[in-house]
């Protein structure tokens, strides 16, 4: 794994203006061209983008000569004093308002979204039904996106819980290889079938599977060693030369994530 990751990959927190474009062009690629989960037209620039990006802190990876992007994930920093929900707090309480939220909304706790691998660096399924079935299970370049998020998690933030929505196969795929997620609820419609999951943080380290412990130790200490991720939960302007944000005009319609 070290091998891999010093010699092809780069793991890097997208605190610059280069770095977050190629974050939202990547997002594009994937949730509008290639999978149709939000409409393509939406984003004429090729950037898809959504107002939890605002306070979110993004990741990208990407090769190591060529600067090709491989994957990306956002992690957003939910707020509920300020009003800042997350995407699953927002799916609960728009599309489906009947259910209650498969948790309790709390101060310490963010979720995980947009995880994305480029296509080429993906396994893709051989079912028929192509849109509801990522599978994000390459070899060499999907461990890197879970190791980014127990990095997140044990070193950038101070997170009790975080929370995302995947695919039932998904999650039991990165139980399997030792990544401790726990499902909360049902199955809903939302980019496909999803269901919610949990991550405690609390005992993350000692809960990963050993060889996924000895990727990480890996992987973390060429991150430390290329000084890489440096910023301690930052704070992601859309203005100021990052992203600027479209007029709330042109997308009168509420995300969902």
């Amino acid at each position: 794994m070290t091998h891999t990751f010093s010699d092809n990959f780069q793991i890097i927190l997208a605190n610059t203006h280069e770095t977050r474009l190629a974050c939202h062009q990547l997002r594009y690629d994937v949730y509008c061209k290639e999978f149709g989960f939000e409409s393509a037209k939406a984003f004429p620039d090729g950037l898809e983008w959504d107002t939890f990006d605002e306070w979110s802190t993004h990741y990208l990876i990407r090769t190591e000569t060529t600067h090709e992007s491989v994957g990306t994930v956002r992690i957003v920093n939910a707020n509920p004093r300020l009003g800042r929900l997350t995407p699953i707090e927002r799916l609960y309480a728009v599309k489906y308002p009947e259910q209650p939220c498969p948790f309790e909304p709390q101060t310490n706790f963010c979720e995980i979204s947009r995880l994305t691998l480029a296509q080429k660096f993906r396994r893709q399924s051989s079912t028929p039904n192509a849109r509801d079935s990522i599978e994000p299970i390459s070899s060499r370049a999907a461990p890197l996106l879970y190791l980014t998020l127990v990095y997140h998690l044990l070193n950038q933030s101070d997170y009790r819980r975080a929370y995302a929505m995947l695919e039932p196969r998904l999650g039991r795929h990165i139980a399997r290889i030792g990544f401790p997620v726990r499902r909360l609820g049902e199955v809903v419609d939302y980019h496909g079938q999803r269901a919610p999951f949990e991550v405690q943080v609390e005992g993350l380290y000692d809960a990963l599977s050993p060889w996924l412990r000895r990727c990480y130790d890996d992987v973390a200490s060429e991150i430390k060693s290329a000084d890489q991720l440096v910023v301690k939960r930052p704070r992601m302007p859309l203005s100021g030369g990052i992203i600027t944000p479209r007029p709330a005009l042109l997308f009168p319609r509420l995300a969902i994530e």
